[in-house]
């Protein structure tokens, strides 16, 4: 019989699962246990999905990452094949423009009227997922504050890998179209469901 975990990543039983007993079974530090729960339950909300990259945006970064992605190794968040491109602030804001650069930044501020304005770090990075070689990614949380994730194909373009999350006391399939930005809190539990095609 599958697991919890396993019913939402593989089986993609989103709707049917408990948020608690999900967050129960995951693989969490005392303190991120404690951050999740306290995200999971918060009536503040949590993420929030902005349309924010157009079509041509949108190609430039997927050709950006074809022509640099290499398997370099394991990733050590999901244990597969590391297909991912990190990438310079400053090398995405040349491949955007200054102005969309600034509407990503501003995201934690439409989410949180006390995020900062100007964060101390920024990391980028450019992930692809493949059905036979990184088809998914465990729940877990980030290390950091906010977390924008943006989406360069729609989801109809594939079949299931879709971003899920705990937040608002439910597990939630957060369902997106191309160019649409997630912006969640980094304590905000989250993955990505087995992708099939």
């Amino acid at each position: 019989m599958p697991s919890i975990v396993e019913k939402v990543l593989i089986d993609q039983e989103v709707e049917s699962i408990n948020a608690l007993d999900l967050l129960s079974r995951v693989d969490l530090s005392r303190k991120h246990r404690e951050l999740a729960l306290e995200a999971l339950n918060s009536k503040i909300p949590q993420c929030i999905n902005v349309p924010m990259l157009n079509e041509n945006e949108c190609k430039k970064l997927k050709a950006f990452v074809n022509s640099r992605i290499i398997d370099d190794g394991i990733d050590d968040t999901d244990g597969c094949p590391d297909f991912q491109v990190n990438i310079s602030e400053q090398k995405l804001e040349r491949l955007l423009s200054p102005e969309t650069m600034q509407r990503i930044k501003r995201l934690p501020l439409k989410l949180d009227s006390n995020a900062p304005s100007k964060f101390e770090r920024i990391g980028v990075f450019i992930r692809m997922y493949k059905p036979n070689t990184c088809p998914w990614m465990p729940f877990h949380i980030d290390n950091n504050k906010y977390t924008v994730n943006i989406a360069l194909n729609d989801d109809r373009e594939y079949e299931e890998g879709n971003l899920v999350a705990l937040f608002g006391n439910r597990v939630q399939n957060l369902e997106r179209s191309r160019g649409m930005a997630t912006c969640h809190k980094g304590c905000c539990i989250h993955g990505v469901t087995t992708m099939s095609s």
